[in-house]
């Protein structure tokens, strides 16, 4: 097997060179040999290697209390290296007590020696991290007091071998390198966000290099001792050797990477230093007349733009390059005694070179409460420094100002909040761009993409029910299907004005109190805020061509609605909005049917002359609607237009329209008075039936035709101005009906089909 394996290691390596491929066969072959044959340490085993550990901790202990004490009693010693023995020392202290505890409680509990061998490997896991953390600060501490520290960490260090086994002993070295990464963090603490991000990387692999090792150990173990009494077997030993020796490969790229970060954060440093000494002036760039900096805060982000000019100009182009180690801004809270700098971090620099002017936004984070209410003053200043040397602004006083979140949103991020405060997964990952992180802090989710997102896409956040709120970038463009649909807890939403599309359903059941439709939106689907039973207040940018399909239908709270462009409004658009009252519709074309069917709160309408038509049942079942002036260039009242509409008084009907159609104002039984002007030709069946309170009907000298039932009331008073008698259908008019006809035609209607049976009712009148 061990050749096999061999064998295999050689074709994986062949593009290597000869002589770094017999290197590598030779150490992985040599670490085999020492791996095969290796026992398990046994629970007992296990117990005695951690006991002497704990010894060895414990001196390790007694040997920062002496260090801290001889550092205290040096007047020369920095506050800051005792403050960190002293963490370090109380560290130490809970992990010898952790440990003890592990072996009373956990470790003998059990008698299953592959899950104590686990949990031993876990806690060896951690305590490799803590000592190669200690080892690292004494290393970083020349001071002579902490010298005897060395030994005391040495020995701890080779009790740990022992834990599970000589050779399963890599995450020591993985941990070595964890702490140089913590102390180049360190130095980068200012915020050099290109090497941070490069130290990141390195954090990850580190990672998964981790991960890696525990995982391939567990097995191992495992397999050794179910199978072979804690031994390990030729097999075993080639899987570890190889995960080994990939680990020490990984961890070697990743210290040629330390190094050559170390190499840069020097060089910055160099660099900074000779910029401070061209640079002879910072002054600040007041944006208003009071020389007040406004810092613009929503929901937990809080930012300020600070300009500053630089002399001389040339030094802004240096500036630029290492801006991120150097610049600082720090705030101070005025007009109290005590002096405390608050960290205000950078969250962009820009640099105009030519005119020797940079831009700064700072965040504002760690202000106070105070600040933000008004009750607390606070000044910012700028900071250029390379450690030693510093350059510094003057303070200047700034001022809190709420905005919304969209303010502050970047392309690449939606932000969003929750009901429970947790973080809302999207139910399917339908966006333009690769979602990278999606984290809830402070209050604020931030979901973030590798690139800028252009649209949401279909059903992406469809029934996200602890959704609260949401905010979008202003590079998107279309809004999808079903996009939001169902998210019964959403109830702050801004649509960007770069959106040009919603799609259908996108909003429906959502529990959004107002909405701006942006002028950028050219198209809305159907139903796309059907049901939302919370919304109150509705405006509709201009470009917007069609209104589909019940857009806002069912939408119970629903008050106000202003439709600013040249709208069609679709059938049953505002349909069964209860609560809707005001409607402000200046430039429509057209309206749908059943558009505001049962809008039961509806007083008054105004239909703009822009409107050349509305269909069926646009206005049916409105129960108090009272006043409605139509529009002079409507052509026909269609069918069930007005029908049960108990409260309507009184209504004009324009001189252009040319037909009344079927049921037109069926059930308008407060309608008193009609005029059905000249250009009229035809009224449908049923019309005005059931207008009980109707009593006198003026009829136009064009009507042509007029079906059945069409008044049949107890009307007192019909005057038609035709001078050809209209056709009728049956039972046209009451048999109590007084009818009164140009003088003349009398007898010409008494002699007509079905105008003959209201002969006796037919009176002459003159018309002019």
């Amino acid at each position: 097997m061990k050749k096999i394996l061999l064998l295999l290691a050689v074709v994986a390596m062949a593009l290597l060179g000869c002589t770094k491929i017999e290197e590598s066969i030779n150490a992985l072959e040599n670490r085999i040999e020492v791996l095969e044959n290796e026992t398990i340490p046994t629970i007992d085993e296990q117990i005695a290697a951690i006991q002497t550990s704990i010894k060895a901790l414990e001196e390790v202990d007694e040997s920062l209390d002496e260090s801290i004490k001889a550092l205290e009693a040096n007047n020369e010693a920095a506050a800051e290296e005792i403050a960190a023995l002293k963490e370090t020392d109380k560290a130490t202290e809970a992990k010898i007590e952790e440990l003890k505890k592990y072996i009373d409680d956990a470790i003998n509990s059990t008698k299953d020696w592959v899950s104590a061998t686990f949990a031993t490997l876990e806690q060896l896991n951690a305590l490799s991290s803590e000592v190669a953390a200690l080892k690292s600060l004494v290393d970083a501490n020349k001071a002579e007091a902490v010298a005897n520290l060395t030994n005391a960490i040495s020995n701890l260090e080779t009790s740990l071998k022992k834990w599970v086994g000589e050779q399963l002993s890599n995450y020591y070295t993985i941990a070595e390198i964890d702490a140089k990464i913590v102390n180049l963090e360190k130095a980068l603490a200012d915020g050099d966000k290109a090497l941070q991000e490069e130290l990141n990387t390195l954090k990850s692999q580190l990672e998964t290099a981790k991960k890696e090792l525990t995982d391939a150990y567990k097995k191992a173990i495992e397999e050794a001792i179910t199978e072979n009494n804690g031994v390990i077997n030729t097999k075993i030993a080639n899987e570890i050797a190889a995960v080994n020796k990939r680990i020490d490969e990984e961890v070697a790229a990743i210290n040629a990477k330390i190094a050559a970060l170390q190499v840069q954060v020097d060089k910055n440093t160099e660099d900074i230093a000779k910029l401070l000494a061209r640079i002879q002036s910072i002054s600040y760039i007041p944006t208003y007349n009071d020389n007040k900096a406004t810092l613009k805060y929503a929901s937990k982000v809080s930012q300020v733009v600070l300009d500053f000019k630089v002399s001389p100009r040339e030094c802004v182009a240096e500036l630029a390059k290492t801006w991120e180690s150097a610049v600082k801004v720090d705030a101070v809270y005025t007009e109290t005694r005590a002096v405390s700098f608050i960290d205000m971090p950078i969250v962009k620099f820009e640099a105009d070179a030519e005119n020797g002017v940079i831009s700064i936004t700072a965040s504002g984070e760690n202000l106070s409460e105070e600040f933000f209410a008004g009750t607390q003053s606070a000044s910012a200043s700028l900071t250029i420094s390379d450690g030693n040397s510093t350059v510094t602004s003057e303070y200047i006083p700034m001022m809190a100002k709420e905005v919304g979140n969209e303010y502050f949103i970047q392309d690449d991020e939606i932000w969003y909040t929750s009901s429970d405060n947790s973080i809302v997964t999207p139910t399917r990952s339908a966006f333009s761009a690769n979602i990278k992180s999606n984290t809830y802090t402070n209050g604020i989710g931030i979901i973030k993409f590798d690139k800028p997102i252009y649209y949401i896409g279909s059903s992406a956040f469809e029934d996200c029910n602890t959704l609260t709120s949401i905010t979008l970038p202003h590079c998107i463009i279309r809004i999808l299907d079903s996009a939001f649909l169902n998210c019964s807890n959403l109830s702050k939403f801004t649509i960007p004005d770069s959106v040009t599309e919603i799609g259908d359903y996108t909003f429906q059941d959502t529990a959004i109190t107002n909405i701006i439709i942006p002028n950028s939106v050219k198209t809305m689907g159907k139903q796309a805020f059907c049901d939302c039973d919370s919304l109150e207040n509705v405006i509709i940018g201009e470009n917007v061509s069609t209104l589909e399909y019940s857009a806002f239908s069912g939408c119970d709270s629903l008050i106000s609605v202003t439709i600013t462009g040249s709208t069609v409004i679709g059938s049953s658009a505002f349909s069964n909005c209860d609560s809707l009252t005001e409607i402000y519709m200046d430039h429509c074309i057209s309206i749908g049917q059943c558009a505001f069917r049962s809008c039961d709160s509806l007083v008054n309408i105004t239909i703009p002359d822009s409107v050349t038509s509305i269909g069926s049942e646009a206005l049916s079942k409105c129960y108090l609607l009272e006043k409605v002036n139509l529009s002079k260039t409507l052509t026909g009242i269609a069918q069930y237009l007005f029908n049960e509409c108990p409260s309507l008084k009184n209504i004009v009907i324009p001189d252009s329209v040319k037909s009344i159609g079927s049921s037109a104002f069926e059930g308008c039984s407060s309608l008193e008075t009609i005029i059905i002007p000249d250009n009229v030709t035809s009224i449908g069946e049923r019309a005005f039936l059931d207008c009980i309170l109707l009593r006198t009907v003026y009829i136009g000298k064009n009507v042509s035709s007029i079906g059945q039932y069409a008044f049949y009331e107890d009307i007192d008073h019909v005057y038609c101005k035709a001078t050809t008698p209209p056709q009728l259908g049956t039972s046209v008019f009451s048999p109590y009906s007084k009818i009164f006809v140009p003088i003349g035609t009398e007898d010409t209607y008494k002699n007509t089909v079905r105008w003959s049976v209201y002969a006796s009712k037919i009176n002459g009148y003159n018309f002019e």
